[in-house]
């Protein structure tokens, strides 16, 4: 016990100098090689506990024009946790009560000094566990911070990689589907057969329904949003190419300046009537 010990530093509050060295004899006893300083005031007190390094208080009640527990609510509200055990006379049972109530760490008897070893190593080892807890409180909340931060990247690099693959379904696929769609809208103008136009008609049915199919998985993707930088809303639809128009409008009735020439919205273009 006494190796364990043999680092501490120990701040004896005590305004006698015959119980402090009674105190520090009940200590060498118990084979504790603390190292023991001596404090009458509480100015005293407080410039050793500023200076750093005391591991534990031992503190008598009564003391010239204060008590310990003022010392006791002073490192509270610097918000300091340390051991602190009162060693004095009797006080009543009250006064201990009150004195246990507001945080202090035990109450030791001057005429029972031989408790004092144990109660201070009590104290300590409380101490200890009191700061580990925290500590690992602590670091759990620090991993729950990374954890929500990990996830927010997660979901911002998801809707990145959702609002990409979007964007190649419009630029790419869509815009191969309305190509396509032109020229059969051509051919269906051009190419007088009736068994031709049937065949012309029907892939244009098929190229209307890819197309749908194409605005379906793009609105799923990226939550019925507008891809032209210049619309100035998220758009309830698609935008349709409005022909006496050099810009389109789009479902939110905003203007819309066309991307490129390969991202124009050809899904409102009619098949070709049947002559």
């Amino acid at each position: 016990m006494g190796c364990a010990l043999a680092e501490l530093h120990l701040l004896h509050l005590e305004d006698n100098p015959a119980d402090h060295e009674l105190l520090r004899r009940c200590l060498l006893r118990a084979d504790f090689e603390a190292r023991l300083t001596l404090v009458e005031t509480l100015d005293d007190f407080a410039a050793q506990i500023d200076a750093g390094g005391v591991d534990a208080v031992l503190a008598d009640y009564h003391l010239p024009g204060f008590n310990c527990l003022q010392a006791w609510d002073w490192l509270q509200a610097r918000g300091l946790e340390l051991p602190f055990v009162i060693v004095s006379g009797a006080i009543g049972e009250a006064t201990v009560a009150e004195a246990l109530l507001r945080g202090a760490s035990d109450y030791v008897d001057k005429n029972r000094l031989a408790r004092l070893p144990a109660a201070l190593q009590r104290a300590l080892e409380l101490h200890a566990t009191r700061r580990a807890q925290a500590q690992a409180q602590a670091e759990l909340a620090e991993s729950r911070r990374r954890l929500v931060d990990l996830t927010e990247h997660l979901q911002l690099g998801l809707e990145r990689e959702r609002a990409d693959i979007a964007r190649e379904i419009h630029d790419d696929i869509g815009g191969a589907l309305a190509a396509v769609k032109l020229d059969l809208a051509w051919l269906g103008r051009h190419v007088p057969q009736p068994e031709a136009q049937a065949h012309v008609r029907a892939a244009l049915e098929m190229t209307e329904h890819a197309l749908l199919a194409s605005q379906r998985l793009m609105r799923n993707l990226r939550a019925r949003r507008c891809w032209t930088k210049a619309c100035s809303r998220p758009c309830s639809g698609w935008c349709a190419p409005l022909p006496s128009a050099p810009g389109w409008r789009c479902g939110s009735k905003a203007r819309c300046a066309p991307r490129s020439s390969r991202s124009w919205r050809w899904w409102s273009i009619a098949p070709p009537k049947r002559r």
